[in-house]
């Protein structure tokens, strides 16, 4: 027994130094901590910030929008002189015109957008939004005719098929964009597709976007206006998802519609 006490001796002091040591760190950290009355103060300060519905309403305004969009503009106008070979004259109606044309888009489209914002309006009937739409499109209608009628005293024949040429090929950049991020979410979203299926999947959407565009009426005055024009696709984008699908294995088919179902809130 006596031959034990030295070891039991440094075992339990060894125990009363950790203990101390624990004791130690404890009141450490909790001096560390804010108090109650700390936190009750972050709260009340965040309990007193401004209201962000008024940031919001700001970064929808149609004032914001026109400064926003006439930086746009303005790298737009550049581009369109050097590639029509605008004079001084012509580079200051181009301008003056594109910003009147931007400015009534924006003063007329806002408003809708607006309330587009409101999810699920319940002051609004599917039937009244339509007929909205419907007004937008013939007053946006006018605007456009408005811009091409006085863009077309001021450019010469050649200049104005060359602003025709631009204008499309702003378009298909658009198209050649679209392709990519549609194309690059199915790949992200089933990465163990195959190189075949993944060359379908691009063929696809080609086809798909090829003929959206290949009757497309161009309109002038589009790029570099915060609502440009986008062709519309007459290949219904439920055709192209069918297509897809039936290449899919039915692993991939059902991550594929696991997805879909998380980004409806299903």
């Amino acid at each position: 027994m006596t031959s034990s006490q030295p070891s039991n001796l440094k075992t339990n002091n060894a125990l009363d130094d950790k203990k101390k040591l624990s004791e130690q760190a404890d009141e450490e950290y909790s001096e560390a901590l804010p108090d109650q009355s700390g936190r009750d103060q972050a709260t009340l300060a965040l309990d007193e910030l401004p209201n962000f519905s008024a940031l919001d309403s700001h970064f929808q305004s149609v004032e914001f929008a026109k400064a926003a969009a006439m930086i746009e503009v303005n790298f737009a106008i550049n581009e369109i002189s050097t590639a029509l070979g605008l004079n001084a004259q012509q580079l200051t109606e181009l301008r003056t015109l594109l910003h009147e044309k931007n400015n009534a888009e924006i003063e007329l489209m806002t408003p809708y957008y607006q309330r587009m914002a409101l999810d699920n309006n319940p002051f609004v009937s599917p039937e009244q939004d339509q007929a909205e739409i419907e007004a937008i499109n013939i007053e946006r209608a006018a605007i456009q005719q408005r811009f091409e009628q006085h863009i077309e005293q001021h450019l010469t024949s050649q200049q104005l098929e060359s602003y025709h040429q631009l204008e499309k090929q702003k378009i298909l950049q658009q198209h050649e964009l679209d392709k990519f991020y549609s194309t690059q979410s199915y790949f992200a979203m089933l990465p163990n597709l195959q190189d075949s299926q993944k060359q379908v999947i691009l063929d696809i959407y080609q086809q798909s976007y090829q003929q959206s565009i290949s009757n497309i009426d161009v309109k002038l005055g589009a790029f570099g206006t915060a609502h440009r024009q986008f062709y519309q696709n007459e290949h219904p984008m439920q055709a192209v998802e069918a297509q897809i699908d039936q290449i899919l294995t039915p692993e991939q088919l059902a991550t594929k519609q696991q997805f879909e179902r998380l980004e409806s809130g299903e």
